[in-house]
């Protein structure tokens, strides 16, 4: 590895990206059949709604992860921002979303700050990916 190259992307993001797939599958089929009559009302939709976040920013994750290191140099720390980002999002927002589909509103008490600033995470790794789609359009010219 040249300086000029970007490290590869830690192996964490794939790691998190496998256990949220698994991870999102396994809250359906719960939510769907194990758990069904035993939610709080609307729990089945908070459990859809964040089974869908995870999984499709899951594969955002991998993508990132296998793209990362065939990516152009200038982009590499946008594009750390936005794994960074995905994952922040993947574990602040899906969880406690996942928490409430099950125990109901105001179960996470103070805690209920986390869904918000995972949620901000997602929208910090699609603006990152926005911007480094920006970045490699104008390097091409």
């Amino acid at each position: 590895m040249t300086p000029e190259e970007p490290k590869p992307l830690s192996t964490f993001y794939l790691i998190l990206a496998g256990i949220s797939g698994l991870m999102s599958v396994g809250m359906a089929a719960l939510g769907s059949h194990a758990l069904e009559g035993k939610l709080q009302p609307g729990g089945d939709t908070l459990i859809e709604q964040a089974s869908l976040f995870q999984l499709a920013h899951a594969i955002c994750l991998i993508a990132l992860f296998f793209t990362y290191a065939s990516a152009p140099v200038i982009l590499a720390r946008t594009l750390r921002l936005s794994a960074a980002g995905f994952a922040f999002g993947l574990l602040l927002f899906c969880l406690p979303i996942y928490w409430l589909g099950i125990n109901g509103p105001g179960s996470l008490g103070p805690f209920s700050i986390l869904t918000p600033i995972g949620g901000v995470g997602f929208l910090i790794g699609w603006a990152g990916l926005s911007f480094a789609g920006l970045r490699y359009a104008t390097a091409q010219r």
